[in-house]
């Protein structure tokens, strides 16, 4: 199915079919720019408001997902901050995970003064890791795709 439908958006398919399908795309791919700019635009207004940290926030991430090295930079950079002694905290949201154990990333941060917290709200497990670990620096894994 992925790839008959990377076929129709390619122009490797004609036909009725992969026209009513790249149309349909093409649709759904308007009104969900729609909504992101909505949404954009009432961050940047001030309706809506990020959240603020007591704490230095380093996020680190890029527009795409998966596949492109982020994990490794975390990972560097909380053992440069944990070798200065200061408690880190980083965040994931470990998407589609049922069972946080479960996480592989998991694996990659047994390091001395880091806490790794995966949670889809990402101010709450910041709040988390100041309360109950005393985090004095949080990176986010990921972070550039969440305004709040």
């Amino acid at each position: 199915m992925r790839t008959y439908i990377l076929n129709v958006i390619a122009g490797r398919k004609k036909g009725v079919f992969p026209f009513l399908i790249k149309g349909l795309l093409s649709f759904a791919s308007g009104v969900y720019r729609l909504l992101h700019i909505t949404r954009k635009g009432l961050y940047q207004t001030g309706i809506l408001r990020s959240a603020r940290i007591s704490i230095p926030v380093i996020s680190v991430g890029n527009l795409t997902m998966g596949g492109t090295g982020k994990t490794p930079i975390v990972e560097m950079l909380a053992r440069k901050i944990a070798q200065q002694g200061l408690p880190t905290a980083i965040l994931a949201r470990g998407y589609g995970k049922i069972d946080p154990s479960q996480d592989d990333e998991n694996l990659l941060f047994d390091i001395d003064h880091v806490i790794r917290l995966t949670g889809a709200n990402r101010v709450e497990s910041a709040k988390r890791a100041i309360d109950e670990f005393q985090a004095r620096t949080i990176i986010l894994d990921d972070g550039y795709q969440h305004f709040q």
